[in-house]
């Protein structure tokens, strides 16, 4: 298995366990980062989708889809500018710290592939 595979294959999990999570207990999770609990439908949403996008990434990683992976890394840094601007303007601080997580997974994804001679061209 790729550097490039290992990340993505550690990415799946993350999105998958966080969609799980989300999707079942969402308040406990919420809690945990000290963020306001809720009882609305939107947040188990927002762990259905994870769990949607997991799937992809683990068929991505399965394959070892590189075209995916550098796509995954451009979309990981759009949502760490999304999560921070929401952390500086509407949401509550602690989205930051999923951002870092993003930021340090699409990090982790560009380098190994940057340094993968199979995937340098």
């Amino acid at each position: 298995m790729s550097s490039a595979t290992r990340s993505m294959a550690v990415w799946t999990a993350y999105v998958l366990l966080l969609g799980a999570v989300l999707l079942v207990i969402p308040n406990v999770l919420l809690s945990t980062f000290q963020i306001e609990e809720t009882d609305e439908v939107w947040i188990r949403i927002v762990g259905l989708l994870l769990l949607g996008y997991g799937a992809y990434y683990w068929t991505a990683a399965q394959a070892e889809f590189t075209r995916l992976y550098r796509m995954s890394i451009w979309v990981r840094w759009g949502i760490v500018v999304g999560l921070v601007a929401l952390a500086f303007t509407v949401g509550p601080w602690q989205l930051v710290l999923f951002a870092a997580v993003d930021l340090a997974g699409g990090l982790w994804t560009y380098l190994s592939l940057r340094t993968s001679p199979a995937t340098a061209a």
